[in-house]
C-alpha cells in the first residue's frame, strides 16, 4: 500500500513539476542570461580534455549545445557501444523505446554510448519480478518502487550487484560524488552494511527544510471556489464543521447542472478520500503506541472504529458520491468539472477539472481551504521521508556490461546528467536563470497542450529512477494557489521517515504473508463504510480487526514493525519537520 501511495504521489508530482518550470512569457534575454556565463567550469574536475559544464546558473537559448555535448560525452562516454534493457518493476513507465528515439534521451545516449531500453510488466508486477527470481531471467537493471521488500529479496538471493563492489572496481570517483542520503539509503545495514541500490527523486535537504514545496506533500480538503464562497465560506475544522458544511451544500445545490450532486468525491476509487479524511483522525500508514513503544498496522490505531463510524454516517445520509468505491479516474475527473464539491486528496488532482470549470464560469476551479482536524490538534499527514523517493534501482548480475551500467548511474546522478535525462536538452527542453530552472514558453505550450504526446516525444522526466533535483525549479503558481492551496496543505506535512523507512517486510517472509494477510481482511473497510446501519458498520468493523489480530504470525509482524522503527528512530533521530 506504501508503494502504491509513494507512487500515486509521484506521478501526481509529476504534473506539478512539468507544470511548476514553466516560464509564462518571462523568459531571460540574452543579456539577462548570457550564454557567455555558461562555459566549462574552471574549478571542475577537468583533466585533459575532460571538462565539467557548470548549468546550475545560467543556461538561454543560445546555449552551445553542440559543444557541450562533444565535451560531455568525452567525460562520460564509456568509449564502445552497449545496449541495455531496464526493467520497471510498475506499470506507469511508459518509455518503453530505445532511448535513441526520444529528443532527450538521445543525446544521453550520445554522450554515453549506451543506449537503453525500457520493459514493464505485462500483468501483475509482484508476480514478475518474482517470476524473475525463479528463473533467474534477469535484465540488465531492475528498478523498484521505493520500499519494495522485494529489493532484499533480490540482494539475499544473490541476483544482483552492490553497488559498492562496482564503484571501487570502476567508477571510484562516484563514491564521494553520491550525496549522502543516497548513500544512506541504498546502504542495507540489517545485511552487510554496503550500497546494494540507488534511488530516484530522493528530496535534497534544502528543499525539505524549506517546508515550502508541494512536492513534500499536499494533502487537503479542496473545494468549488465559487460555490463555498455562495455558502459563506464555512468551516470544516472539525467533523461536526464538515458534517454541516456538507449538508448545507447539498441542501442549497441538490443538483448542478442538471446532474444530482456530490458532497465529497473521491480518487483512485474512493482511495484519495478515505486517506486524506483518516490523516484528520490521525490514521497515518502506520500505527505506533506511545505508551507501549509496540507498531502495528493503521488498523489497530484507536481512532480507527470511531473513524469508519464517520466514514459511513457520510455515506448513509448521501454526504459521500455514492458510487466512491467503483469510479475511475476519468468519471471523477467528470465529477469534479460539473457536479462536485469537495475532493479531499492532493490539491493538484483537481488540475484538468479546473480548465474546464473556469472556461464555462470564472473562478469556478477548485481551492484547498484550512483542513477538519479530529484529534484535538492540528491536521497533519505524512510527508514525503528523508529517507523517501519514488524508486530504488539494481543492477542485475546478468548484466552484460557492470562497468557500463555503473559508469550510467554515476552519470545520471551528476548535475548535467540527472537534468539531462529527466529535464532534456538545455537550452531547448529547459533554461536556468540565477540558478533556477525552467521550461521555456515554446516547450510550455506544448506540455499545456498535450503532456502525453509531449512526454513521448521526448522521453522527459519517465527514467526519474536517475533523479536527484540539483537546484530549484521556476513555479507558476497562480494567485489562488499562493493564497488557497499551498498553505492550506504544505505545512501540515510531517517527516515520516521514522514511521515509514523499511517497515514493511519482505512479502515471501512470515511477516510479509501476514501482512498481506492483513490487506486482504482490509477489503471489508469499504463493506463498513456503506454499511445500511451505524451497527452494522461497527460490526464489520470490530471482527475485522479481530480477524487480523488472528492472522497467523501476526505477532511477529508486530515485531518486525516494532524493531524497525524502533532503528529507525535510533538512526534518524526526531523528525526535520
Amino acid at each position: 500500500m506504501k508503494q502504491k501511495k509513494s507512487l500515486m504521489m509521484i506521478m501526481a508530482g509529476m504534473m506539478v513539476l512539468l507544470s511548476a518550470c514553466q516560464d509564462k512569457g518571462n523568459q531571460p534575454s540574452a543579456s539577462s542570461s548570457p550564454s557567455a556565463t555558461v562555459q566549462p567550469s574552471s574549478s571542475a574536475s577537468a583533466t585533459g580534455n575532460k571538462v565539467s559544464w557548470d548549468i546550475t546558473k545560467n543556461v538561454d537559448e543560445n546555449f552551445p549545445f553542440e559543444q557541450y555535448v562533444q565535451d560531455e560525452k568525452a567525460k562520460w562516454n564509456v568509449g564502445r557501444k552497449v545496449d541495455f534493457t531496464w526493467y520497471f518493476n510498475y506499470n506507469n513507465h511508459v518509455a518503453t523505446k530505445p532511448w535513441t528515439e526520444y529528443e532527450a534521451l538521445k543525446t544521453a545516449a550520445e554522450i554515453t554510448g549506451i543506449n537503453v531500453t525500457g520493459t514493464i510488466p505485462n500483468g501483475d508486477p509482484n508476480e514478475k519480478i518474482h517470476l524473475m527470481m525463479a528463473t533467474n531471467d534477469m535484465p540488465d537493471l531492475i528498478t523498484l518502487g521505493f520500499g519494495d521488500p522485494a529489493g532484499e529479496e533480490l540482494i539475499t538471493g544473490g541476483y544482483v550487484y552492490s553497488l559498492d563492489e562496482l564503484i571501487d572496481k570502476y567508477a571510484p570517483e562516484f563514491k564521494n560524488e553520491i550525496p549522502q542520503i543516497l548513500r544512506d539509503i541504498g546502504t542495507y545495514e540489517d545485511i552487510d552494511n554496503q550500497m546494494w541500490s540507488i534511488s530516484g527523486v530522493t528530496n535534497p535537504d534544502w528543499l525539505l527544510k524549506e517546508h515550502k514545496d508541494p512536492i513534500v506533500g499536499n494533502f487537503s480538503y479542496s473545494v468549488r471556489k465559487d460555490i463555498w464562497t455562495e455558502l459563506g465560506q464555512p468551516s470544516i475544522a472539525t467533523p461536526d464543521d464538515l458534517y454541516n458544511t456538507l449538508k448545507l451544500f447539498k441542501e442549497k445545490y441538490p443538483t448542478i447542472d442538471g446532474k444530482t450532486s456530490i458532497g465529497i468525491s473521491g480518487w483512485n476509487k474512493g482511495d484519495g478520500a478515505v486517506q486524506t479524511i483518516g490523516y484528520s483522525f490521525g490514521i497515518n500508514d502506520n500505527y505506533c503506541d506511545d505508551a507501549t513503544g509496540v507498531c502495528s498496522v493503521k488498523y489497530m490505531n484507536p481512532k480507527y472504529p470511531e473513524f469508519i463510524a464517520f466514514m459511513n454516517k457520510l455515506f448513509r445520509e448521501k454526504l459521500l458520491d455514492p458510487e466512491i468505491f467503483i469510479k475511475d479516474e476519468q468519471q471523477v475527473n467528470e465529477d469534479l468539472a460539473t457536479s462536485a464539491f469537495m475532493l479531499p486528496y492532493v490539491y493538484h488532482a483537481a488540475g484538468p477539472a479546473n480548465a474546464i470549470l473556469d472556461s464555462k464560469k470564472a473562478d469556478s476551479h477548485f481551492i484547498a481551504i484550512p483542513p477538519m482536524s479530529a484529534t484535538g490538534k492540528a491536521f497533519s499527514f505524512p510527508g514525503q521521508s528523508r529517507m523517501g523517493g519514488a524508486t530504488q534501482t539494481f543492477i542485475t548480475k546478468k548484466n552484460k556490461d557492470p562497468e557500463a551500467a555503473i559508469k550510467l548511474l554515476r552519470y545520471g546522478f551528476s548535475t548535467t546528467g540527472t537534468m539531462q535525462i529527466s529535464q532534456g536538452n538545455p537550452g531547448k527542453h529547459y533554461q536556468v536563470k540565477d540558478g533556477v530552472y525552467f521550461r521555456p514558453q515554446a516547450e510550455a505550450e506544448q506540455v499545456e497542450k498535450d503532456v502525453t504526446a509531449y512526454l513521448n516525444k521526448t522521453g522527459i522526466w519517465d527514467y526519474y529512477s536517475l533523479w536527484y533535483q540539483p537546484m530549484p525549479g521556476q513555479r507558476s503558481d497562480s494567485a489562488d494557489n499562493v493564497a488557497y492551496d499551498i498553505p492550506n496543505s504544505v505545512p501540515y506535512a510531517h517527516d515520516s521517515t521514522n514511521e515509514s523507512y523499511r517497515m514493511t517486510p519482505s512479502g515471501t517472509s512470515d511477516e510479509g504473508i501476514a501482512l498481506t494477510t492483513v490487506g486482504k481482511l482490509a477489503d471489508n473497510v469499504v463493506k463498513a463504510i456503506t454499511a445500511s446501519t451505524p451497527e452494522k458498520s461497527a460490526q464489520i468493523v470490530e471482527k475485522m480487526i479481530a480477524d487480523m489480530r488472528n492472522v497467523k504470525n501476526y505477532s511477529k509482524l508486530e515485531a518486525y514493525m516494532t524493531d524497525r522503527h524502533k532503528k529507525n528512530v535510533e538512526r534518524f533521530g526526531d523528525p526535520v519537520y
